[in-house]
């Protein structure tokens, strides 16, 4: 790929992330369906934008699994602007970011946010506490799912 490709390549997807970050922190403080009024505001933040999971969820996780990206934005960033550039640094970051929120907040926030009058206080908060439980044992490198599927890879 030349180099103008590979940067309008960069771009775009760097346009997709920023969007999808959005979408991600308007939907961890409102929850679904619940769109801004301003036509370009309902584009940037529509709910739809948690598709690209499909892409950042295996990426990052799978990296984080690995110990080649850290599950923290900041350090995300430190890691890939030494030996990438900053740019990079950026995209690291904001890719951590919204996975961070999708596997630690987001899908109990809806959860609760969607059955508001339809469930218990004390639900609410143990469906906040199951998906940060399970988000953690994602996102930490040395849990023993991690270890059993390198257990059973075979050796390279």
């Amino acid at each position: 790929m030349d180099a103008s490709l590979d940067g309008l390549v960069g771009i775009a997807f760097a346009a997709l992330l920023a969007c999808t970050l959005a979408a991600s922190i308007r939907i961890a403080f409102l929850g679904t369906g619940r769109m801004p009024t301003r036509q370009p505001m309902r584009v940037v933040t529509h709910d739809n934008w948690w598709l690209m999971l499909f892409l950042l969820a295996p990426w990052v996780i799978g990296d984080v699994a690995r110990g080649d990206m850290s599950p923290m934005p900041w350090k995300a960033f430190i890691q890939s602007n030494a030996s990438h550039g900053l740019f990079d640094g950026f995209l690291s970051a904001a890719m951590v970011s919204t996975v961070d929120l999708w596997a630690l907040w987001i899908p109990g926030q809806i959860y609760v946010t969607n059955r508001r009058d339809q469930i218990a206080p004390a639900t609410a908060r143990m469906a906040r506490l199951s998906n940060l439980a399970v988000g953690l044992l994602l996102l930490t490198p040395w849990n023993p799912i991690y270890r059993f599927i390198a257990w059973q890879s075979p050796p390279h």
